[in-house]
């Protein structure tokens, strides 16, 4: 990682590693709740007229 970003510090790194560890599981939350945000939003754009008019050009 440090070679990745070397403006951080070892202490920096390992500081944010631990946080990390420490709050998995809120971060795991975090990423199912947008998932579920995208998913609403993608299905209610399935039948969007936009789509409706691509579709019966054939282009999706």
């Amino acid at each position: 990682m440090q070679y990745q970003y070397p403006f951080l510090t070892l202490g920096q790194i390992y500081a944010a590693l631990a946080y990390f560890a420490n709050h998995e599981a809120e971060f795991e939350e975090e990423i199912v709740r947008q998932l579920r945000e995208i998913d609403k939003a993608r299905k209610k754009t399935l039948n969007s007229p936009i789509r409706k008019r691509l579709k019966a050009k054939g282009l999706i």
